[in-house]
């Protein structure tokens, strides 16, 4: 964690969190809830460029686990 550029603490059951601020509020979230806003902007993103959102396709390479995908 020590060469990441963003804060980061332990939370519940030994997870990693991540130090954000939304909304001028300071939260802890998990990485899969980061991920989750990230695709939630890139979905608007490109509704607003006039793409469907159902034409968005993510791959998951076929190594990962289940915890990683």
């Amino acid at each position: 964690m020590k060469y990441l550029n963003y804060k980061t603490s332990i939370i519940e059951n030994k997870k990693v969190g991540i130090e954000v601020v939304c909304r001028g509020e300071k939260m802890v979230l998990t990485p899969e809830q980061v991920l989750a806003c990230f695709l939630k902007k890139s979905k608007a993103y490109f509704e607003k460029e006039g793409m469907m959102g159902n034409e968005m396709v993510i791959s998951v390479p076929t190594y990962a686990s289940n915890v990683e995908r």
